[in-house]
């Protein structure tokens, strides 16, 4: 990752700051930025408010567990942020859709299930799940500094 960033910030062809910043979101999104660099300094270089940065980098892009640089557990799946609702006092509603994966329930039975499958959602344990799911998400999300989130998932088979 290091090498990356050094190359984008190198390259001649991309002369402004503002211009190497976006190749540099592009390339790494923009969670992975915001932790390298910080909200502020990201805003004034690219001289936007937070709402038209996370419509423009994060809205509706295929996001998959195995980077986004956080744990996960047995957890592996896609995801896609759909909407935001920006409430008061910077609360932030969530739209989530997990587009698909899979669990590895390690301390229940060791298998591996289709987060999908019939069978797993008659299980007891299915809203431990579901939660552990919202954390995983929350914990991409929270570096970009809303004051509260909440979260509504969907899933692929609504």
């Amino acid at each position: 990752m290091r090498n990356l960033i050094r190359r984008i910030l190198r390259e001649e062809n991309e002369k402004t700051p503002k211009a190497k910043l976006i190749k540099l979101i592009e390339n790494l999104g923009i969670v992975s930025v915001v932790k390298l660099m910080g909200m502020d300094n990201i805003l004034d270089v690219l001289d936007t408010e937070p709402i038209n940065l996370i419509n423009h980098f994060l809205i509706d892009k295929n996001l998959s567990t195995k980077n986004l640089g956080i744990a996960t557990g047995g957890y592996d799946f896609n995801f896609m942020i759909t909407d935001i609702d920006w409430g008061m006092d910077d609360t932030w509603t969530v739209y989530v859709k997990i587009l698909n994966g899979k669990v590895t329930l390690i301390l229940i039975d060791g298998e591996t299930y289709d987060l999908w499958d019939s069978d797993l959602w008659e299980k007891d344990f299915w809203w431990e799940i579901q939660d552990e799911i919202k954390d995983i998400i929350y914990e991409y999300i929270e570096p970009l500094k809303p004051n509260e989130i909440e979260l509504q998932i969907t899933h692929n088979l609504e």
